[in-house]
């Protein structure tokens, strides 16, 4: 994990400590901060200076609470890691954990900056699950056994054909939050220090303006993925205006409407995927990016009900056929 503790004492001194030496330690990117803590007695032999570095993910305890199964995990590696999480419900979970960095390069960092006990909480029950590390060498992936977790009294059997890796459950990665609030009567939002921005609740989101922009509007260039979650019904005027690094968005199939200038000059913006559940796409919604084709998941039928606004060129050549 991040904080290490090493003991190797008796206290009460009943009994005599002999021939005990300590080796093989790895121990990751946050000894940088001198947080590796050690009480040995005497006669132990170890050698602090013959410590390695480790090299694959840690997951330090496994608990459920509420509706939600909690894992939590730590990256002190120099890399980016995969993580895969397999549940007794035949739901799999896949998320990546951003890398440490690297030792004795860390400038103003504290040790709540590194991705060390992490929590990811997976939104069910379980009898129990599994848990990997996925690795590759860019042509073979294998799985990595980590932790397993069986809250029932009979064996547990995994068998990898039961699970669609097309089809992942949700997640939530409880990352450091920077910011969080209200955006919308019943819609609340996290902005996570890697850059993640997830909106949650049901409903309508609320419309901004330039004299009254969106609460992420000051960070907005830092904000490179959002997550709309399922719940939320309509994206407001000015939601996501000028939020230019985000690359893609995903609409989730809950959304009816969205309002005028939503996604306004988001100009990295390349990929958006809108479900048949929209009905309407008010003028500029989509104006100002860099959005070549729209995935649009309605059929024929679908197509001819959506209600698009003026000055959407793509999404009405993409979504109703129509070339400009």
């Amino acid at each position: 994990g991040g904080s290490y503790s090493m003991y190797v004492c008796d206290n009460k001194g009943a009994y005599k400590l002999e021939n005990v030496s300590i080796g093989e330690i790895k121990v990751g990117c946050s000894r940088s901060y001198g947080i590796l803590y050690k009480n040995t007695s005497s006669e132990i032999d170890y050698d602090y200076n013959s410590i390695g570095d480790t090299a694959e993910l840690y997951v330090s305890s496994v608990f459920r609470e509420d509706k939600n199964t909690n894992i939590v995990v730590s990256n002190d590696t120099n890399q980016e890691r995969k993580y895969r999480i397999y549940t007794s419900n035949n739901t799999v979970y896949e998320y990546t954990i951003e890398a440490c960095p690297k030792r004795f390069d860390i400038g103003e960092l504290v040790f709540e900056d590194l991705p060390i006990d992490r929590v990811v909480s997976i939104p069910e029950i379980c009898d129990w699950l599994v848990c990997y590390e996925v690795l590759s060498d860019g042509n073979n992936e294998t799985l990595k056994q980590l932790r397993y977790m069986n809250w029932t009294d009979k064996e547990a059997y995994i068998n990898f054909d039961n699970y669609d890796m097309n089809n992942q459950g949700e997640q939530v990665f409880e990352g450091k939050v920077v910011d969080e609030g209200s955006c919308g009567k019943n819609v609340s939002y996290k902005f996570y220090e890697d850059g993640k921005l997830i909106l949650s609740g049901e409903g309508v989101t609320r419309n901004y303006s330039s004299k009254s922009p969106a609460p992420w509007d000051s960070y907005s260039l830092d904000i490179t993925d959002v997550v709309i979650e399922k719940g939320i019904t309509v994206l407001g005027g000015q939601l996501f205006r000028s939020c230019k690094s985000i690359k893609e968005i995903e609409i989730p199939n809950t959304v009816y409407e969205i309002k005028s200038n939503a996604f306004i000059n988001c100009k990295s913006l390349e990929t958006v995927v809108i479900p048949d559940s929209v009905k309407v796409i008010d003028k500029f919604a989509f104006w100002g990016t860099s959005v070549d084709k729209i995935d649009y998941q309605g059929n024929d039928e679908d197509r001819r009900e959506i209600e698009i606004s003026e000055y959407n060129p793509q999404i009405i050549r993409d979504i109703q056929l129509i070339d400009d």
